[in-house]
């Protein structure tokens, strides 16, 4: 059985994160009518391809001087995995996700930024930076999907 993959490929400047998100949004929406995803699991989405596409934008060199990042929905029986793909991490060596416990103090209550890996962990059964690219992704189960029930949240640091 193929499963529905769906891509999309934007300009890397912050107002094209906002065009992610509706992308996103009509792909799942669709994919809701059709008895494929759960409603809430459209909203979950779109915060969180949002957050991770933000990051892409803001901190990728890959994204920088007219780059591109590229946001894939994966559709598997009770799973979405979305993975949003950019040219590489402007530290210049690989993209750690930093979130748990030791990742340092909660930003504070007037801050503008600083919370979005936070809340992408708090929301993905799945997190992590993608395996031989430069990028993010998360999955994301729900209830009654080949057995899989509870969340499950992990962060790959590699």
């Amino acid at each position: 059985m193929n499963m529905p993959v769906y891509a999309r490929s934007f300009p890397g400047v912050p107002e094209q994160v906002a065009e992610a998100r509706h992308w996103v949004d009509s792909v799942l929406t669709t994919a809701v009518r059709i008895s494929l995803v759960p409603d809430d699991t459209v909203a979950t989405a779109v915060l969180l391809v949002s957050e991770l596409s933000t990051n892409a934008v803001l901190h990728s060199d890959g994204v920088k001087d007219d780059g591109r990042f590229t946001v894939s929905l994966t559709l598997t029986p009770g799973a979405l995995t979305a993975r949003v793909i950019d040219g590489g991490a402007s530290t210049g060596r690989p993209f750690t996700l930093d979130v748990g416990p030791d990742a340092g103090p909660d930003p504070g209550p007037d801050a503008e930024n600083g919370r979005g890996l936070r809340l992408a962990l708090h929301f993905a059964d799945e997190l992590g930076t993608l395996p031989g690219e430069c990028g993010t992704y998360f999955r994301l189960v729900w209830e009654g999907s080949d057995g899989i029930d509870g969340r499950r949240a992990s962060v790959d640091q590699g």
